[in-house]
């Protein structure tokens, strides 16, 4: 529980044998509740209703449950897990004993609420890897038929590569009967000058 000390209480003997007075300076630091001053008296404070009035007695372990006589106050430690919690709110319900800070019923209902709902994730994550292992799997039976199909689409290229290497083959060579181009025209065309000229 919060001692509450009467402000300046630390310098006169007198003000701390007063017991808790409300501060009433204008510009009293504790009357402000500025940080670093003595507590002030305030409804927050309070203790829980279950907490007010008797010996509370802290519990960490099942065995420490087990000791207890029914009828006893008991406040279940917060650094334990759900678990524990409820196991031992749980025995607390069984041996009549009055626990302080947990309510067993809502223990358990949350309890249940976020293990369906870690299962419910659980299920959707796997869901989701079926997913896309089957999708992975598919795009590389796609490929695979398509790497299948590039061969034969090949081979025919190659037979009309043939066929038109032998078209080509004949279209040179009556490119070879007329003169290609330009330059071997004037050729001749000077040839027949210079043996017209010797003649």
């Amino acid at each position: 529980m919060t001692n509450f000390r009467r402000q300046d209480s630390h310098k006169k003997k007198r003000l701390a044998r007063s017991g808790w007075r409300s501060s009433r300076g204008v510009h009293s630091k504790v009357r402000h509740d500025m940080k670093g001053r003595v507590p002030k008296v305030k409804v927050g404070y309070r203790n829980a209703a279950l907490g007010r009035g008797g010996d509370v007695v802290l519990v960490r372990s099942l065995e420490e449950c087990l000791a207890l006589t029914a009828g006893t106050r008991i406040r279940i430690a917060r650094t334990l897990g759900t678990r524990k919690k409820l196991a031992i709110a749980e025995e607390a319900v069984k041996r009549k004993l009055i626990s302080v800070n947990i309510n067993p019923e809502v223990l358990k209902q949350r309890h249940e609420q976020r293990a369906s709902e870690k299962k419910a994730a659980r299920e959707q994550k796997k869901e989701g890897l079926e997913e896309k292992a089957k999708k992975s799997k598919s795009a590389k039976q796609d490929k695979g038929a398509k790497a299948s199909d590039a061969p034969a689409t090949d081979a025919g290229k190659g037979d009309k590569a043939v066929k038109d290497g032998k078209a080509g083959v004949a279209d040179k060579a009556s490119e070879s009967a007329e003169p290609k181009d330009r330059t071997e025209q004037i050729r001749e065309a000077e040839k027949l000058l210079i043996k017209k000229g010797q003649a």
